[in-house]
């Protein structure tokens, strides 16, 4: 198996939809946005995407349905502001920003699915 990753246009992995699962599956956790601290996303960027859902900002999220839209935001903007950067080079940004949060299985999981070109599903996710 070659680790250049799927040759198709669109790589699953990174589409819409898997991302917004990524998004619900990480978006719960207490520190689920450092994630997009990790992908290089601006700070003042995620503070807008924060108030842009909630004026309360995560004052009121204790279910994290906030942290879990905000992360969503993050990865679509992040998605779109890499979109000229080779699909390879986009995984290996999430599984190292992944690894670094602790996420190894998780991180594993994603480069799996990559290398299958399939996408990031609920079952991901305990």
């Amino acid at each position: 198996m070659s680790d250049e990753g799927p040759k198709s246009k669109e790589v699953e992995t990174l589409s819409r939809a898997s991302l917004v699962h990524l998004s619900r599956g990480l978006g719960k956790e207490p520190d689920s946005l450092t994630f997009p601290m990790l992908l290089n996303m601006p700070c003042l960027r995620i503070i807008n995407f924060i108030y842009d859902t909630d004026d309360a900002g995560l004052l009121n999220d204790e279910s994290g349905d906030i942290r879990t839209t905000v992360v969503e935001k993050c990865l679509v903007k992040w998605r779109e502001l890499t979109a000229g950067v080779k699909p390879k080079e986009q995984m290996k940004t999430l599984e190292r920003a992944l690894r670094e949060m602790g996420k190894n299985e998780l991180a594993d999981t994603l480069m799996e699915r990559f290398m299958n070109n399939q996408e990031i599903t609920p079952e991901v996710f305990p």
